[in-house]
């Protein structure tokens, strides 16, 4: 299965309301303190997908709203120090 990451968070709550799979974290290859995001790309079309984001793509806002905040949630869990003491 192909995969595909990425760092930029608004370009990854577009993918992930464009329906792809979002399957985790990690840190960023170039800077560990940085917060990657990896999606399941089995067809090859993330890619045209940021593509279409950085060429005004749209998608429904609510919809978008709701993967950030659920991102943002994300970075939280792996980034904060008391990550263990705090959950949302």
């Amino acid at each position: 299965m192909r995969d595909f990451v990425i760092d930029r968070l608004g370009v990854t709550a577009f993918l992930a309301t464009k329906g792809f799979e979002l399957l985790g974290t990690e840190p960023f290859r170039d800077n560990p303190k940085i917060t990657a995001f990896r999606f399941a790309d089995p067809q090859g079309t993330a890619a045209q997908a940021v593509a279409e984001y950085y060429n005004r793509g749209s998608v429904v806002a609510d919809d978008f709203d709701h993967h950030l905040g659920r991102l943002k949630r994300l970075i939280w869990d792996r980034t904060s120090p008391d990550r263990q003491a705090v959950r949302r």
